[in-house]
């Protein structure tokens, strides 16, 4: 919107029809692309599908649902993860024993772990509530 600033975030954005302010206008932001890994160049795109109220109870952030495997840490950029992808994906292939001993064990890239993302998830809603509690102890204080 003109005279308006949106996020500086890159992605599609549009506004929110709900107001923070009288004057101020909330931007949603639906998808942002980003590089994540800076020598392989990665580049993740994250499509937000929803936006719900919050649920009384329920510490944020969560995860909810998601796709495909991220690629292993120093695989080599996109052209190693290729390699990586076929030889985890045949048995006879020549390099699949020395990529299971590299990985640590099969990768499957349709598996995304939902049990482990949900627990880092736990533990960075943890932090956030410790974070508001201490927030609140310390303005509570001031006043």
């Amino acid at each position: 919107m003109p005279g308006k600033e949106s996020c500086p975030i890159p992605g599609k954005q549009r506004p929110c029809d709900q107001r923070n302010h009288a004057n101020d206008e909330l931007w949603v932001i639906e998808s942002l692309t980003g590089r994540v890994h800076f020598g392989d160049n990665w580049r993740h795109r994250i499509e937000i599908e929803e936006i719900s109220s919050t649920i009384p109870g329920t510490n944020y952030p969560r995860f909810v649902d998601g796709e495909r495997r991220a690629p292993p840490e120093d695989v080599g950029g996109t052209p190693g993860f290729e390699e990586f992808l076929e030889a985890m994906s045949k048995p006879r292939h020549p390099e699949r024993k020395s990529m299971i001993e590299w990985y640590g064990r099969p990768f499957d890239p349709a598996d995304i772990s939902p049990d482990e993302i949900s627990a880092c998830m736990a533990k960075l809603a943890k932090r956030r509530a410790q974070g508001k509690a201490a927030y609140a102890d310390a303005k509570s204080r001031d006043s």
